[in-house]
């Protein structure tokens, strides 16, 4: 190879970019390097007078080639300087330019390349975009779709999940331990000369996010902290300073996507997990990083793995799995309200995500997950008792498409056309339409509240009591205690969580602090309650 015939000369680049968009900036070694991944960095730094500048790492992207990536916040020209281990090296050593960034339209469609990146918002109750939007999480779960799914199925995916108002997608970096290929057969690590990863997988990964991203979906990256496998107590190939030098690289290479970082997966608490995110944070403070844990035994207040993580530093906010509980529904649908309200109520508050919950299978028998047979009454149930319990963001999941295909009986096409999802597009649409950041939990206000899971109704107020939002799973009334004067009028609406329909209510009777709704029939039922001040 002639790396001299190759190398790419920056000293005078002048580049163009939009605000928010992904800009990759490309390098060329000039030196030979018997292990490009690991034993050589490079850090970038992008600055403009005014804004704090910004620092990131150019990855190894196969042969001499190096990049590194950025979604510029604000317009503007920004200029640019590398910075390499290896100063000899006059392909990435000293190269310096500048990039003309443009400003986003106040017109594009998109929220992500509109508003930015995503934060904690400033009470720590919930997300939002950098320009202080606040975002409502409607996820799903596609573990294996990196490996599993050609590049057109994972278009036609995104789409349907797009047009259903999804704006999460949650997948796994780590299947099979790393050893897994993709469809057109790139295996996620190479072990030629050493440890280290196979640009070609990590190039058809940042295809699939780049398609997520322009239809306004951002992608969880799961499972970082063990490329070769899950860890284990003792086990001989932990080597934390790889898990923390794949973390730099994974947060280098994506440092201009929208991505979230979840180094767990499933996992009891490890410490390699809080290494790998400590590492990520080191090379972005614009990007989320949170752990996605194992379902604790039931019976607690909070969930035991969410808890050993919740005080890092690194943390954004919190996600818990509620998870399948081998099938029984009254565990599924009580930890949904207990454990989110329990990590809600935790100081100082981070966001709580219900990152995980029972699995619809779509009315099928699982060939080889007996336990994942929920319905889509049980993924609305547990979306609505999460969200009225403190969670600012809620992932669904259907069997057929969390598993990609490794179940013959359930095709992928199958579950994603699965009703629930509509359901699910329901209750984006729902909380969408109302100030939903600012209802707080209030259940404790149902007067006589079912003690079965299944049939426990789940309340939650603004502050300023002007909205309050039930929901109830078999029920056509309600009793709420209020606070509010006995002049303040009450309207109310129920909504049929399935249709989205809206139905007047039967009855609205106030009698000094209490209120009862009573709707036409007995059903499943989410009411709205709009009060007006006296």
């Amino acid at each position: 190879m002639n790396r001299q015939n190759n190398l790419m000369k920056h000293a005078s680049a002048l580049f163009r970019a939009s605000s928010w968009r992904r800009f990759e900036l490309t390098l060329a070694a000039q030196n030979d390097y018997d292990n490009p991944y690991s034993d050589v960095e490079v850090e970038v730094v992008f600055t403009r007078p005014g804004v704090q500048s910004i620092h990131t790492w150019a990855y190894w992207d196969g042969e001499e080639r190096f990049a590194a990536t950025i979604a510029f916040p604000s317009p503007g020209k920004w200029s640019y300087r590398t910075s390499c281990s290896h100063t000899e090296d006059a392909g990435l050593h000293a190269q310096i330019g500048e990039v003309e960034v443009e400003a986003v339209l106040p017109d594009e469609p998109n929220a992500l390349y509109r508003c930015g990146m995503l934060k904690p918002s400033g009470n720590g109750r919930y997300l939002q975009h950098a320009d202080g939007e606040p975002f409502f999480w409607l996820g799903d779960t596609v573990w294996p779709a990196f490996f599993r799914a050609k590049e057109a199925e994972w278009l036609a995916y995104i789409q349907d999940r797009a047009a259903k108002g999804f704006n999460v997608v949650q997948v796994c970096l780590n299947w099979g331990g790393g050893r897994a290929s993709d469809m057109d057969g790139n295996e996620a690590r190479l072990l030629e000369g050493g440890e280290r990863w196979n640009p070609a997988f990590y190039q058809g990964v940042q295809k699939k996010i780049r398609i997520a991203n322009d239809y306004g979906l951002v992608v969880l990256l799961n499972g970082l902290y063990c490329p070769k496998g899950r860890l284990t107590e003792g086990d001989s190939i932990v080597s934390y300073e790889n898990y923390e030098h794949y973390g730099r690289m994974l947060a280098a290479r994506f440092n201009g996507s929208f991505v979230i970082y979840s180094p767990s997966f499933d996992a009891p608490y490890h410490e390699a997990c809080d290494r790998q995110g400590e590492a990520i944070r080191t090379v972005t403070s614009r990007h989320l990083i949170t752990q996605h844990p194992n379902t604790s035994p039931a019976g607690t207040a909070v969930p035991a793995t969410e808890e050993s993580y919740f005080e890092q530093p690194y943390l954004s906010f919190s996600m818990c799995q509620t998870g399948h509980h081998n099938g029984n529904r009254e565990l599924v649908l009580r930890e949904a309200e207990e454990w989110i309200r329990g990590l809600a109520r935790k100081l100082p508050p981070k966001p709580v995500v219900n990152g995980e919950a029972f699995y619809d299978a779509g009315g099928m028998t699982p060939n080889h997950h007996p336990k994942y047979q929920g319905t889509d009454r049980d993924s609305r149930a547990a979306g609505y008792l999460s969200l009225l319990s403190g969670a600012c963001g809620y992932t669904y999941g259907a069997y057929g498409l969390w598993n990609w295909e490794l179940d013959p009986g359930v095709s992928h096409r199958a579950a994603m056309n699965f009703p629930s999802s509509e359901h699910m597009a329901v209750l984006a649409r729902i909380f969408r339409s109302f100030r939903w950041w600012e209802l707080e939990p209030a259940s404790e206000r149902i007067v006589h509240n079912p003690e079965a899971a299944q049939l426990r109704m789940a309340l939650a107020s603004s502050g300023d009591e002007s909205l309050l939002v039930a929901y109830m799973p078999d029920q056509s009334e309600i009793d709420i205690l209020l606070t509010i004067a006995e002049s303040d009028s009450c309207k109310a609406a129920f909504l049929d969580p399935i249709s989205g329909e809206r139905h007047q209510a039967a009855a609205v009777t106030r009698s000094g602090q209490r209120l009862k709704v009573r709707a036409e029939r007995r059903s499943e039922w989410v009411l709205l309650v709009q009060v007006g001040r006296g």
